[in-house]
């Protein structure tokens, strides 16, 4: 497997960038960019930046607003922090743009959106070139939309830029390398369960929060060693459903739900849940403090909570050590996840999610703010996990992945009397 992380192959002459005054730019950027790199690439960092981390000191701050007040249509009043995180997102540009900026600077904006809203943050952002200028900095290339009139495409490979022609030219950035086959440091006496067969299922699952019904009969069951996706729009309960199974929702209690073989309220804590069950979103990444190093932050996926509270085990070192080996991050671990990129950093927890072979791995939109080639390498990856492990694995996302070799999806639709769920086999 190539060593992460990846500076994007510049096929054209490379150039030193120089200050250009423009209206509107296209800067297509590996999954290593931060917006510490934004002088580099001539943009005023105090600008108001559309990223996920300015949503997530947005919500910080705005756990008294409502639905209503950003622009997202629902019957009921919600607090901010429940929203998904395409929600969020669609909520936080209505709020920048509320305020009449001249300049909007976008980072991955169209990650986490399914494709409706997808369609209409771009419409919006036609819109506003009209009276305002767009720098739109993505690690996609399709993200270069045809709506807009771009002055100035270039690919940005950490250091220096390289101006594009067209659109179209920036389809040679998009190819993807030959994946090889490996073998994963796999630990299958830890954490995984050899005697758990059904890992859960839910029963004519139903669920509203005040007179908003969220979830309408749904029916689903994970078997041991089971691949799922797990597909719907944003707003469409994907989060809550999981949440039910995870033990995060006190509204599971109640309901039909089995999970690692026993009844949910049988007597089992939360924490008996969570330590078969290794789960990253990209919302994880803000609740672990990123003073720690690569090393340890991997590490700490054997001891289920946030941090390292007991000083690991031998085997627990050497396991750790071997999965930053196969990753190729010698180079990256003994440095701090604040120094890393939020595209790094995500790859990290993934691997922390996996490293103690759980019963159950849940991966909550993984893909987001990775790079063509490395969103090719992290399904390869999972593919290879699914194959050499005996877990059973969950990707959510808004759209199929062709990429995955699933055995099935489920596929959540929403209705006016909840989200119901349709199961369809491999294609």
């Amino acid at each position: 497997m190539r060593a992460l992380p990846i500076s994007s192959t510049l096929k054209s002459e490379m150039i030193s960038h120089s200050t250009i005054s423009m209206k509107n730019r296209f800067v297509l950027v590996d999954y290593t960019f931060t917006t510490k790199l934004l002088k580099q690439i001539d943009v005023d960092p105090s600008l108001p930046i559309f990223d996920l981390n300015s949503i997530a000191k947005f919500a910080e701050r705005s756990e008294r607003y409502q639905k209503n007040d950003f622009h997202i249509e629902t019957k009921e009043k919600q607090l901010f922090s429940t929203y998904s995180s395409g929600e969020k997102k669609w909520a936080f540009f209505h709020y920048l743009i509320s305020n009449d900026p001249k300049e909007l600077v976008l980072l991955n904006p169209f990650d986490s959106l399914d494709t409706e809203r997808e369609l209409r943050l771009k419409s919006e952002l036609q819109k506003y070139q009209n009276r305002g200028s767009i720098t739109l900095i993505s690690t996609e290339v399709q993200d270069c939309f045809e709506q807009i009139s771009w002055d100035k495409i270039e690919v940005f490979n950490g250091q220096i830029s390289t101006p594009i022609a067209n659109i179209q030219k920036l389809e040679d950035y998009s190819q993807t390398s030959n994946l090889k086959t490996f073998e994963l440091p796999l630990n299958k006496f830890i954490a995984n369960q050899k005697d758990i067969q059904t890992i859960f299922e839910l029963k004519n699952i139903q669920l509203s929060y005040g007179n908003e019904a969220i979830l309408n009969r749904i029916n689903w069951t994970v078997e041991k060693n089971n691949f799922w996706q797990l597909i719907g729009p944003n707003g469409s309960g994907k989060s809550t459903l999981l949440s039910l199974v995870i033990g995060d929702n006190p509204k599971a209690y109640g309901q039909d739900i089995t999970i690692f073989d026993r009844p949910k309220g049988s007597g089992e804590s939360v924490w008996d849940i969570k330590k078969k069950i290794g789960y990253f979103s990209p919302s994880t990444i803000l609740s672990y403090p990123k003073r720690k190093s690569v090393f340890d932050m991997i590490c700490s996926g054997f001891q289920d909570a946030i941090g390292m509270y007991r000083k690991p085990s031998d085997l627990e070192v050497q396991s750790t050590q071997k999965w930053i080996e196969r990753m190729g991050w010698n180079s990256l671990q003994n440095r701090y996840l604040k120094h890393l990129s939020t595209g790094e950093q995500r790859l990290i927890m993934i691997i922390r999610a996996m490293i103690k072979h759980p019963a159950l791995l849940i991966l909550d939109e993984p893909a987001v703010g990775l790079d063509t080639q490395s969103k090719s390498q992290l399904h390869h990856l999972i593919n290879t996990y699914v194959e050499q492990s005996e877990s059973a694995v969950i990707y959510v996302s808004h759209k199929p992945i062709g990429e995955l070799r699933a055995n099935d999806s489920i596929v959540l639709k929403k209705t006016k009397s909840g989200s119901i769920s349709t199961i369809n086999p491999p294609a």
